[in-house]
């Protein structure tokens, strides 16, 4: 178990997953806790202290080698409130944004980034409406790291994209920064497939056959290329085909590859000029 656990977790606690970095000499990463979805407000406040936590190793680890602006951490809304679903949104959304604000201030203060993971399609449009909050923040206008990482396994992927860009769009017209936008695969199909049976939808809300994931991968993947300055890409794979499609599609781009490590080898990837994402670092 600890070996096969080895190969997708990256290290344990976030002082080992930085101290393993520091080994490596692992250019950028994006640290995600294991486990989501709090049950209580006991569960939301513990996994707030973790990620509060993380953010101030993170800070010191930056100005102790100089890595600012090179680390991350990936913040799962569902870890954070216990009732982070659509019919409660609307009562605990100040409560969730002043957290999330208190990260992202942290985290900006010290010039790291701070991602809104993906999770359920059905939060998707939870995770907009926060995000878009965050994002036209006079304080953090400024801030160059906040992002979201967007699933193309979704239907609505392509959609999903168009409304971050259209965010990104605001916050550029205000002088803000750009948007920092990770695209991955998605990590929640069998959920997502049970949960539609279990509702009786018309349609699943994610692709059934893995062509059309990888098709609206690299569909959503030559929209971000074409971006411009809305958003900074990052594009997260296993699968060397879609990363060396999307390393030809970004020939004319500065590209930077979000490879998820250790699948990827670290070293590989700085001969080919892109960093490594760290994925998992249990915060504890």
């Amino acid at each position: 178990i600890r070996a096969i656990a080895g190969r997708f977790v990256f290290a344990d606690p976030i002082g080992g997953a930085l101290a393993r970095a520091r080994r490596i000499r692992l250019r950028h990463g994006s640290f995600d806790m294991l486990g989501e979805g709090a049950r209580t407000r006991r569960d939301a406040l513990a996994n707030l202290q973790r990620y509060r936590e993380a953010v101030a190793a993170i800070c010191a680890a930056a100005r102790a080698d100089g890595a600012g602006g090179r680390f991350a951490v990936s913040v799962k809304l569902s870890a954070i409130h216990p009732r982070h679903d659509a019919a409660s949104h609307p009562r605990v959304r100040g409560a969730m944004l002043e957290a999330l604000r208190d990260l992202c201030r942290a985290a900006a203060a010290q010039g790291i980034g701070l991602t809104i993971d993906a999770e359920e399609s059905w939060r998707v449009p939870l995770q907009l409406d926060l995000l878009k909050a965050l994002a036209l923040d006079e304080e953090l206008l400024a801030w160059p790291g906040l992002g979201l990482a967007l699933q193309a396994y979704r239907r609505d992927a392509l959609r999903d994209l168009e409304s971050v860009l259209g965010i990104a769009a605001l916050r550029v017209a205000k002088g803000g920064a750009s948007l920092q936008l990770r695209l991955v695969k998605g990590a929640y199909w069998d959920a997502e497939v049970k949960h539609a049976q279990e509702q009786g939808v018309d349609a699943y809300p994610v692709h059934t056959d893995k062509r059309l994931t990888d098709r609206s991968y690299l569909a959503c993947a030559e929209r971000l290329l074409r971006a411009g300055d809305l958003v900074h890409p990052q594009f997260a794979t296993h699968n060397p085909v879609t990363a060396g499609c999307v390393l030809a599609m970004a020939e004319a781009f500065s590209l930077f590859f979000n490879g998820i490590m250790p699948v990827y080898d670290a070293h590989a990837l700085d001969h080919l000029g892109v960093g490594a994402r760290a994925d998992e670092v249990d915060l504890a």
